[in-house]
């Protein structure tokens, strides 16, 4: 059964950018994570992007460690943090 309903075009178009920015912040969790293969960006797509848009994705990255981070029991938060600072500073 198929629904439709009417919303104001500038509605639409923030919708629409809504979603586009959950869909790239989703893969970038994902490419982050190494959750599956097809997420993962390629040696050569990592080259072709400018370092805006690599600084860009660090940053979202960051951030969504923090909030990952925030959200766990201080027991497992600390344990995550010290796991982070061997991985970060043992380099």
């Amino acid at each position: 059964m198929e629904h439709k309903i009417e919303i104001d075009w500038f509605e639409y178009k923030f919708l629409k950018e809504q979603l586009k920015e959950y869909t790239e912040q989703k893969r970038q969790l994902y490419e982050y994570m190494g959750f599956e293969e097809e997420y993962l960006i390629t040696r050569a797509s990592l080259k072709s992007l400018t370092k805006n848009h690599l600084s860009l994705m660090v940053l979202e990255q960051r951030n969504m460690i923090r909030r990952l981070i925030d959200d766990l029991e201080p027991e497992k938060r600390e344990a995550h943090m010290q796991f982070l600072d061997d991985l970060y500073m043992n380099k």
